[in-house]
């Protein structure tokens, strides 16, 4: 019985140590992303107003719909690369805009993610690194497209493709783990 404690208590110590490294990283993280800069559209007749161009306009949270699963937000972190990528080598940078900030959002919100979809203890540091990785390789392209500049998605693919790719790792194993575990309660049902 001693034993079963101990593991009690080392899991809720490993809770804990994740709930302040989550609550640490939200306070870091803004909580409205955008470009930011300043609008360049057409101003209003009466005292003119300067209107900002829709991708210019910050987003917030509430903007981005969560993903039900680990699996479905790795998914949609993929979308906003593959918009990205179409974005860049079109020349169509103002396209850029909505998932590169979508994709902070996302990125803010993937530990939780991971840990209410059951993630295990020991991968949530993957999920973290992987993703402040795949958020700075991003953030790259889009301080370039803010600039007026072309950015070279092929400097940056390998890394984008590296950290999506240690997520997606971690969603099959996850999706594995789950499935070993539906199988030992369907036998233990039938026992």
């Amino acid at each position: 019985m001693p034993a079963l404690r101990n593991t009690h208590v080392q899991f809720a110590i490993c809770n804990l140590q994740f709930a302040i490294f989550a609550a640490v990283v939200a306070s870091m993280s803004v909580f409205t992303v955008g470009c930011h800069q300043a609008a360049t559209s057409s101003e209003h007749a009466n005292g003119g107003a300067v209107q900002p161009d829709e991708e210019e306009t910050p987003i917030t949270a509430a903007d981005v719909p969560v993903p039900a699963s680990y699996g479905e937000a790795v998914q949609r972190l993929e979308q906003y690369r593959d918009e990205v990528k179409q974005a860049v080598s079109s020349g169509k940078l103002h396209d850029a805009h909505r998932p590169l900030d979508e994709t902070n959002i996302a990125l803010e919100r993937l530990p939780g993610i991971a840990r209410a979809s059951g993630v295990p203890p020991r991968d949530w540091e993957t999920v973290v690194v992987a993703g402040d990785d795949l958020g700075e390789a991003l953030a790259v392209i889009h301080e370039r497209i803010d600039a007026g500049q072309s950015p070279n998605y092929a400097t940056h693919s390998a890394a984008i493709d590296d950290a999506l790719g240690r997520l997606r790792a971690v969603a099959g194993q996850q999706g594995a783990e789950n499935h070993k575990r539906a199988e030992n309660e369907k036998r233990m049902k039938n026992e």
